[in-house]
């Protein structure tokens, strides 16, 4: 199963190069003609320089894979994991913010598809990689294989859960706070407020499973995931659609469809564990019930006479 795992992460560091280059390419490709990148504002040339550091990172990290022992699994791996999601985590809100026209453009629409989602792909695939070197390392997740992947689905629903807090936080500091702060009746404000503390509070759950949960006991660990679906199904409901703040494509929209879809997939689990764990206990009663009751005295009643005979011949 280690043997798998690192195989696993050696696609995954291949996939962080592949998004890392294409959103790079994005993003240099969309510089106006006659200009040179030192023409752009600090904030694209950030973003080219985080970018680029990442395909390099990464390029690397997959041709020392092919070290095995030697890369995979060292504190080295683990180090430039984390120096490649460290990266993306600082430059994607630079990426995706309005105001600097990268990505999304000022009234908060995608003017760049490729740059869009090739960064939110190069940032999750990066999350991946250094998932997969925590479990690895730290054996989280090892007894059975539901919680491996249950881990690397909390971890993927901690990143969404955040995403939404802080673009829900970005488009209630840059566009509605004025507005609320004159009306804090209207549906927008509401439903914004909503969606940052949706965003914080599934967030912070996510993190606390991915501390305490591969020990939880099975059982609280259902019943956490049904509590989320539920959450995220009102969320859906009251942030995108009628006046919620993601009813246009973006990253409020994605963050939270996505959420809501992980977290399906950890109730559906839940669920299956839940039924099969009673499905067990009902099996193990019945072959209990069906165990022949008094197998002990009728060996010991077919070996007394035997006994007393041996007896008679030896006397």
């Amino acid at each position: 199963m280690m043997e798998d795992m690192k195989k696993e992460r050696h696609s995954m560091w291949f996939g962080v190069a592949a998004f890392s280059t294409i959103a790079l390419v994005a993003m240099t490709t969309d510089i106006p003609d006659g200009q040179d990148l030192g023409d752009q504002t600090k904030e694209l040339k950030w973003s080219v320089s985080a970018a680029s550091v990442v395909v390099g990172l990464s390029a690397l990290a997959w041709f020392a894979h092919f070290t095995k022992d030697r890369f995979a699994g060292t504190p080295v791996e683990g180090g430039l994991a984390l120096i490649a999601l460290g990266f993306w985590a600082a430059c994607l809100p630079t990426i995706m913010k309005p105001g600097h026209q990268i990505a999304i453009n000022r009234f908060g629409g995608i003017q760049n598809p490729n740059l869009y989602f090739f960064s939110w792909g190069a940032f999750l695939a990066t999350l991946a990689v250094f998932v997969g070197f925590m479990k690895d390392v730290y054996k989280l997740g090892m007894p059975n294989k539901d919680t491996n992947f249950s881990t690397g689905r909390w971890a993927t629903l901690m990143a969404t859960s955040f995403v939404l807090m802080a673009s829900s936080s970005r488009l209630w500091k840059n566009s509605i706070k004025d507005v609320c702060d004159d009306d804090d009746d209207l549906d927008i404000c509401k439903r914004t407020k909503l969606a940052v503390s949706i965003g914080t509070i599934s967030g912070f759950i996510s993190l606390v499973w991915m501390v305490v949960g591969p020990k939880m006991p099975k059982f609280i660990d259902n019943i956490l995931s049904v509590f989320i679906l539920a959450m995220w199904c009102f969320g859906v409901a009251y942030i995108t659609f009628d006046e919620g703040p993601g009813t246009e494509i973006g990253n409020i929209f994605f963050s939270t469809w996505g959420s809501f879809a992980i977290s399906a997939l950890l109730c559906s689990d839940g669920v299956h564990s839940l039924l099969g764990m009673y499905t067990n206990e009902e099996n193990t009663e019945e072959g209990e019930s069906n165990k022949p009751a008094e197998d002990k005295p009728v060996v010991e009643q077919a070996n007394a006479p035997l006994d007393e005979e041996n007896q008679v011949v030896t006397e």
